[in-house]
């Protein structure tokens, strides 16, 4: 069974991520960016119109694996709560204590 000290370790491990790839500062850039693509003249420049959007699509990639990361240790949070209230397995938990350390761990790794 997973332990709160397990949860609370996971959430230290995501909020420290969340800071070393800055996410927020990326969000800003992405919606920067965005603002860009809706000038009537992006397309002008085709060169550097695909250079931006790679950089958006980039940019939203590693937001989007660290809120994938982040809805799973939630929906451990979650599962453990219905768990002492009797609504979810053990072995419930546990599988989406699996799913959290992994997707957690490939996010480190990246």
């Amino acid at each position: 069974m997973v332990t709160a000290d397990q949860f609370h370790e996971l959430n230290e491990r995501l909020d420290a991520l969340k800071g070393y790839l800055a996410v927020e500062d990326k969000r800003g850039r992405i919606a920067e960016e965005e603002k860009y693509t809706q000038d009537p003249d992006f397309w002008n420049d085709q060169a550097k119109a695909q250079a931006t959007m790679k950089k958006i699509r980039e940019l939203k990639r590693w937001v989007e694996l660290y809120e994938d990361a982040r809805t799973q240790v939630d929906d451990l949070g979650v599962l453990m709560e219905f768990h002492k209230a009797g609504e979810a397995s053990e072995e419930d938990v546990d599988k989406q204590h699996g799913v959290a350390v992994e997707k957690l761990e490939d996010l480190e790794f990246k």
